[in-house]
């Protein structure tokens, strides 16, 4: 059964790998999408006093949950190649800045989600959810009015400010709670910084296509090695229990 157990570790590490590389791989061209390396950590099986057996489990994996996926562990925080769009709206933050949005249940979370978008009701939207202000305020267009942005986030309407973006940098661990969400994790926090932006690009997803392509490749092998070594323990058990089978 040890045999066993450490093929199937290493499937099971393998097979979320796959569902990791795959998630980065769909998301290389959505705009703040921030990319999950997946790390590896070993388990020691038994109780203390008794002989365990060492196997395989990948870490910082991806979880489902109600049909949204979201991934726990340490996400890739590169920035992404930046393209010209030429959009009132849209924005590429420089260097870590990111900006707060808040959330359905009250949290704040960050994005480097740039395509800013207006809803019906004149709310300032990021990756779906209100952007806030430094002070944590919402940002609102009333209808009918042109807003513009500015290089240090101000936004203007009608030649006013109107408010400012808020810029935060992230320290400690870090969560991602979606494609473009990142949140603190344990003691990690968010501080308020001076940040600039290019108005008019975007940057999009940190992750490289021709990476994911070739890690898509060679973690498929693995996967399939660990498929046939435990097609194979299996085959071994059977024929220990024949040998052993009195006649």
């Amino acid at each position: 059964m040890d045999g066993i157990r450490v093929a199937a570790g290493a499937a099971s590490a393998r097979a979320r790998q796959l569902d990791v590389i795959a998630d980065n791989l769909a998301n290389a061209r959505t705009p703040g999408f921030r990319a999950t390396q997946t790390s590896f950590q070993s388990v020691l099986a038994g109780t203390p006093g008794s002989p365990g057996v060492s196997t395989v489990t990948a870490a910082g994996t991806m979880t489902d949950r109600v049909g949204v996926v979201t991934v726990e562990g340490a996400p890739d925080l590169r920035p992404g190649p930046v393209e010209t769009t030429g959009e009132p709206l849209d924005v590429a933050l420089d260097g870590r800045a990111l900006l707060a949005v808040r959330l359905d249940d009250g949290s704040l979370a960050y994005t480097r989600a740039g395509r800013l978008t207006i809803d019906p009701s004149g709310t300032l939207l990021a990756a779906g959810h209100p952007v806030v202000s430094r002070d944590g305020a919402p940002l609102g267009v009333p209808p009918g009015t042109v807003a513009q942005l500015a290089p240090d986030g101000r936004l203007t309407i009608a030649g006013r400010t109107a408010g400012r973006l808020g810029m935060f940098e992230l320290d400690g661990p870090v969560r991602r709670s979606g494609p473009m969400l990142l949140q603190p994790r344990d003691a990690g926090a968010a501080r308020s910084v001076e940040g600039s932006m290019r108005v008019g690009a975007l940057e999009m997803g940190n992750c490289s296509m021709l990476e994911a392509a070739v890690q898509l490749v060679s973690v498929q092998r693995a996967y399939d090695a660990a498929m046939q070594a435990l097609q194979l323990q299996n085959t071994l058990d059977e024929k220990a229990v024949e040998v052993g089978r009195v006649r």
